[in-house]
């Protein structure tokens, strides 16, 4: 889905977290940005609509620089899991 957006590059990551105050979990999609359009407000509700729509979840997103994201030579691992265990 990410890739799909041509204003946005090949690596993201999804970022699992709990939000202290509340205890909830929160999923976080962070991905490169190719274009400074991408980095806007308005990109990033287009964005979070478009994954809300398809996933049935709203994550939070977060938008990096092109070349941010560590590259992978082999199977990717996508998924940071940051969540406190109890």
């Amino acid at each position: 889905m990410v890739r799909g957006f041509e204003e946005l590059g090949d690596e993201f990551r999804i970022r699992l977290t709990t939000d202290e105050r509340t205890g909830i979990e929160v999923v976080t999609i962070v991905a490169e940005y190719t274009t400074k359009a991408a980095n806007t407000d308005e990109f990033k509700s287009k964005l979070k609509r478009a994954l809300r729509d398809e996933l049935v979840v709203t994550p939070e997103v977060e938008l990096v620089k092109e070349g941010t994201l560590e590259r992978t030579t082999f199977k990717a691992k996508r998924i940071e899991d940051r969540r406190e265990r109890t």
